[in-house]
C-alpha cells in the first residue's frame, strides 16, 4: 500500500510557471524570443517514478507519518518556534487529512525534522528520531518525489535545522549546504525578481526573503545532533 501511495503522489502535476521561460523576466520586452520548443520540452521531473525509486522510498519509510496526536504536537512546535524564521506557508499547507488534497510527503517530513529539533517528547522519540525524519526527507528530495518546486525550496529551509556534523567537517548535511541549494533553486525560478500577480505571489516573496534572512543570520551549523 505504501508503494502505491508513493507512486500515486509522484504523478501529481503542478502549474509550475516559475522558470526563466518568459523573456520578460530577464530581457527587454521589445526583444522577440521564440520559446515554443522550450515550453514543449519534457523535463526530468515530468517522468514517472521508476520501480527502483518507489522501492527506495518505501525502504526509507518515506510515506510513514506520526500518529495524529504526535503530528499535531510537531506542527504546533514548528509554528511556535520555527515558523517565525521562515513564514512561508500556513498550517493548512501541511495538513495531511484535508479532503481532496494530496499531502506533500517532502514538506511533512522536512517539517518533522525541524520540529523534532525543538520538541522533546516521548511520543515523537518513540515514532522516529530527527535523523530518521531527515533521512526520509533527504530521500524524497534527491529522488525528485516532490514536483512543486516552491514546496521543494520550502523544504530546504526546514532541513537547515538539522546538523549531524560540526562546521569543521566537510558534509552534505549542514545548514549552509541546504541554504545554498535553496538559493540556487530560487534563482532558477526567478524568486529574486518581483513576482507577477497570482495565486503564489505571496508565497514566492516570502520564500525568497526567508532565504535572504537565513543567509544573513549566523548559521545553525554549530548545533549538532
Amino acid at each position: 500500500m505504501a508503494s502505491h501511495a508513493l507512486a500515486g503522489s509522484c504523478k501529481q502535476t503542478t502549474t509550475d510557471t516559475s522558470t526563466y521561460i518568459g523573456g520578460s523576466h530577464y530581457l527587454t520586452h521589445d526583444l522577440p524570443i521564440d520559446e515554443t520548443s522550450a515550453r514543449a520540452h519534457s523535463t526530468s521531473k515530468d517522468k514517472e517514478p521508476s520501480e527502483t525509486q518507489v522501492k527506495t522510498l518505501e525502504i526509507w519509510g518515506c510515506s510513514l507519518l506520526p500518529p495524529k496526536a504526535v503530528r499535531q504536537s510537531l506542527v504546533e512546535s514548528f509554528m511556535q518556534r520555527c515558523y517565525p524564521w521562515s513564514p512561508v506557508f500556513s498550517p493548512e499547507d501541511i495538513e495531511t487529512e484535508r479532503p481532496g488534497k494530496q499531502p506533500s510527503l517532502l514538506l511533512n517530513q522536512a517539517l518533522f525534522v525541524a520540529a523534532s529539533r525543538v520538541l522533546s517528547s516521548p511520543g515523537v522519540a518513540a515514532f522516529a528520531s530527527s535523523e530518521q525524519f531527515y533521512q526520509r526527507a533527504k530521500a524524497l528530495f534527491w529522488l525528485g518525489h516532490e514536483k512543486n518546486i516552491l514546496t521543494v525550496i520550502a523544504a530546504t529551509t526546514m532541513l537547515q535545522w538539522y546538523n549531524p556534523d560540526g562546521p569543521e567537517h566537510v558534509s552534505f548535511d549542514t545548514s549552509k549546504f541546504w541554504l545554498q541549494i535553496g538559493v540556487g533553486l530560487a534563482h532558477q525560478m526567478g524568486l529574486h525578481k518581483e513576482p507577477t500577480p497570482g495565486a503564489d505571489c505571496l508565497m514566492r516573496r516570502r520564500l525568497w526573503w526567508s532565504l535572504v534572512v537565513s543567509a544573513s543570520r549566523p548559521a545553525f551549523d554549530a548545533v549538532t545532533s
